[in-house]
This record gives C-alpha cells, structure tokens and sequence, in this order.
C-alpha cells in the first residue's frame, strides 16, 4: 500500500468537496497530514480520517526528523506540498528517506522564479487573466 505525506496549510473546508466528504478519502493511498501550529486546529476536523500532526514550518530539520520517524514505522512512498511556501520543504523530506520527486535545487530554481516574477510585476500581470 501507498503511504503519502502530505504538508498541509489552510483548514479543513480546502480537503473537503461541495458535499462536504474528504478529497483525501478519495485516494489509492493511506494519508497522513503535516500541518504547522496555526493550521493544525482547524485541520483537526479531519483527525480519524487521516493522521495529523502538527510542526513548525520554520523548523525544517526538525520537520523531516519527525517524518523521518514515521516512515520508520510505515513508510512513505511519496511526499507531498499543497503550498507554494512548502515545495523546499517537501523536497528536503524527500531528500532524506531517500524518495524520488522534485529535488533540493529544482525547489530553489522554483521558489527564484516565484521571487522574480513578484518582483517585477510578472506575478500580478499574470493573474489579472486569472
């Protein structure tokens, strides 16, 4: 079976469809949730569907520690960043139990483009379309 991490911002309601089951309920795979202190409350709602815990985002080390001591016990196949914020995050989880995805240098070329782009406007021009 599939195990897949995921790094989780906002609350419950972003993991829930219009009638209000879990999107993650969906998935081939067994989930569980990162989710920093301000988010972790909120995303209690989905607790018993999915294992929550919760982290500090701005203790990166700490963060793929304590991942690194789940997949000890079920190990991830896969980690996973629903925020922009999370990408080197995630990267560097995936780095250090050794799983394949998007790599530490891919994470920062991304993160130099999202900067780029919002400091020359590119970021705002682009979602005037949106």
């Amino acid at each position: 079976m599939h195990h897949l991490l995921i790094l989780a911002r906002g609350d419950a309601r972003t993991y829930r469809s219009a009638d209000g089951g879990s999107l993650l309920d969906q998935l081939p795979f067994e989930v569980t949730l990162f989710a920093d202190g301000s988010d972790g409350p909120a995303l209690r709602a989905l607790e018993g569907e999915h294992e929550i815990f919760v982290v500090r985002w701005n203790d990166g080390p700490q963060v793929a520690s304590r991942a690194a001591q789940l997949h000890t016990a079920v190990p991830f196949t896969s980690v996973a960043a629903f925020d922009d914020r999370l990408v080197g995050l995630a990267s560097q989880i995936r780095d250090a139990l050794g799983l394949e995805g998007m790599s530490m240098r891919a994470a920062e070329l991304f993160h130099q483009v999202l900067r780029n782009r919002m400091a020359t406007g590119e970021w705002q021009a682009a979602c005037v379309e949106c």
